[in-house]
């Protein structure tokens, strides 16, 4: 009897260990989710960086722009500044760096857009504003751009989405030496959606139209 309780025990004990074995592992994040948590943690003191969609909207059709917004604040007065210029490709650095996964799922832009490319943008802050920079405060300073022109999805799916920031320096202006904290901002997730059947094949093949003769009058 004893024996049989023991081997009882033992094997509740085997199950427990599985299950918590189980559970440990689905709480702990991939390598992915992993970076960006460490990233976010480093942040300055008081900073603010929030990645979202413009308008809300994250599933997009093969081509379609995908808007975004970032958006950086301060909790400090005077701690920090924001350089608001938009980069290019005209040899200036990009400011911000796109983290994707899949990683595998996307690639660099083409320097000529694609056909199926209806156009994307990068503005300054929501409101105008010359590119410059400005000092950070509690009120978001917001900063609009497509992500088709760093990274473009090639494949339908879910992606997850985060971004590296190099726009955020110490001080109201910067320094001489131009040193600048790298800044990471939230996790977001979008999906690109399968492409759609040809437009031709939408519609349906064109049906031949009647003919007649040159001697006809409508009638056989």
């Amino acid at each position: 009897m004893n024996a049989k309780r023991a081997l009882l025990s033992l094997l509740v004990f085997a199950a427990a260990a599985t299950a918590a074995t189980r559970a440990s592992a689905q709480e702990e994040p991939d390598h992915f989710t992993a970076s960006q948590r460490i990233g976010h943690r480093s942040n300055p003191p008081g900073v603010t960086f929030t990645v979202s969609f413009r308008g809300g909207q994250t599933r997009f059709r093969p081509g379609e722009p995908i808007g975004l917004e970032l958006a950086f604040s301060s909790s400090l007065p005077g701690a920090y500044h924001l350089d608001t210029a938009g980069d290019d490709r005209g040899g200036r650095p990009h400011a911000d760096d796109f983290r994707l996964a899949p990683d595998d799922g996307a690639q660099d832009p083409p320097e000529d857009p694609p056909e199926d490319y209806s156009g994307s943008r990068l503005s300054g802050s929501v409101g105008g504003g010359l590119p410059g920079v400005v000092e950070l405060e509690a009120k978001p300073y917001r900063i609009e751009l497509d992500l088709n022109e760093r990274l473009r999805p090639t494949r339908p799916g879910r992606y997850r989405l985060y971004v590296l920031s190099r726009r955020v320096g110490p001080g109201r202006r910067p320094a001489a030496d131009g040193d600048a904290y790298h800044v990471v901002s939230n996790l977001v997730e979008f999906e690109v959606l399968p492409r759609g059947p040809a437009r031709s094949a939408s519609r349906g093949a064109a049906r031949p139209r009647p003919t007649r003769s040159s001697g006809s009058r409508g009638r056989p």
